[in-house]
């Protein structure tokens, strides 16, 4: 039951019982106005602080799950723990890179991770594409030489899913974190926190990051889906430090989708339902349709904002011509997803990401909606 003792934190305290004990498929949450109350009645007030008795509940649920981590107050939000989350062992994992050309951006990719991972068993994968650089072939060369790096060669047109089909089938590691070439400059302890999150829950297959463009606002912070019948980056261009639509631009949760230009995989996660589809969407939405089908076998795909990097985002190659018939191969295979979000509430504006329409919402519709979302 209620815990008197962690005073405004008792109900909270409860819910985090209740979460240990129950099967994620008896916890939803009904996407309808179920109360109200008048401005001034203040018996039931939003905590606009983090109080010391849910910091206390917090960190008593983390050491019952014997999760490793720390907590602390958000910098930026106030309402909001900052999670550090450390792995309790550290299984090999393996960053895997594709390019074509482009030293200019692989040099500094590289470079920062080495500089800025201190996790103790990673190895780093290339995919190589073809390329004729010679800046970048005595670059790979050199770090091949020293053991640094391992080279794939995928000697045939470009086909982002199939070349990551073929180089992960050829690791040994348990997880594989893939990044855009065009990613830099990691935060502290990134890897160790992605791992952690992925070790945390065994249904979780891919952890994503907050990805940020170079003037400090928000490229990635979980993937929407329906927002004009496309997958959409719901916290794009907010300032770093925003809290976002309620704080979900800094809460770790769980997403429908993650992009892949910074993820970490499940590998054996990832084989069984046999990688990207290679066919269907050999470029654009491959991540969409992957993380679908990872929730389809049961998997989780989860956000942590505290794993954050920068992102030129699509700089080497631009946006793919056919990106329209990847989204019309996405709805059509996808149709209850693409059009209802498990994670997005069907209140929300299907036209812009976390905003409420201005216009009366039927009961029929939200519940037709609600249905298709269930589905």
């Amino acid at each position: 039951g209620v815990r008197e003792a962690y005073g405004d934190a008792a109900l909270y305290d409860l819910c985090l019982r209740l979460a240990e004990r129950l099967p994620a498929s008896q916890i939803v949450h009904v996407p309808f106005m179920l109360y109200r109350r008048r401005s001034r009645d203040r018996s039931v007030t939003w905590q606009d602080t983090l109080s010391a008795n849910r910091l206390s509940a917090l960190q008593d649920a983390l050491a019952r799950r014997k999760l490793p981590a720390t907590i602390d107050r958000h910098a930026s939000a106030s309402t909001l723990p900052r999670i550090r989350l450390q792995p309790a062992r550290c299984p090999k994992t393996t960053l895997v890179i594709a390019t074509r050309n482009h030293a200019d951006l692989v040099r500094p990719c590289i470079t920062s991770l080495r500089e800025q991972t201190r996790y103790e068993n990673y190895g780093i994968t290339v995919i190589d594409n073809q390329s004729d650089e010679p800046e970048l072939l005595d670059y790979l060369a050199d770090l091949s030489h020293q053991g640094t790096v391992r080279v794939h060669r995928y000697d045939k047109p470009f086909n982002h899913s199939e070349m990551h089909n073929e180089a992960i089938a050829g690791l040994d590691s348990k997880y594989v974190v893939l990044l855009n070439n065009d990613v830099w400059g990691f935060s502290e302890g990134w890897l160790e926190e992605l791992v952690a999150t992925a070790e945390s829950d065994e249904t979780i297959a891919a952890v994503g990051a907050k990805l940020l463009y170079p003037d400090n606002t928000i490229q990635h912070a979980g993937v929407i889906l329906g927002i004009r019948g496309r997958p959409f980056h719901g916290q794009r261009e907010l300032p770093q430090t925003s809290d976002g639509y309620c704080g979900r631009a800094n809460a770790l949760q769980e997403y429908s989708v993650v992009t892949a230009a910074l993820v970490l995989l499940r590998r054996d996660a990832y084989l069984q339902v046999r990688g990207f589809d290679s066919q269907m969407f050999p470029t654009s939405y491959n991540d969409v349709d992957l993380c679908l089908r990872l929730r389809q076998a049961g998997y989780r795909c989860i956000y942590n904002p505290s794993v954050q990097a920068y992102h030129f985002e699509s700089k080497t190659r631009g946006r793919s011509p056919l990106e329209d018939e990847y989204c019309r191969r996405l709805a059509e295979r996808w149709p209850k997803h693409v059009n209802y979000d498990s994670f997005y509430n069907p209140n929300l504006s299907s036209r812009h990401a976390f905003r409420t329409e201005l216009r009366r919402v039927s009961s029929e519709e939200l519940a037709a909606r609600l249905q298709a979302a269930k589905a």
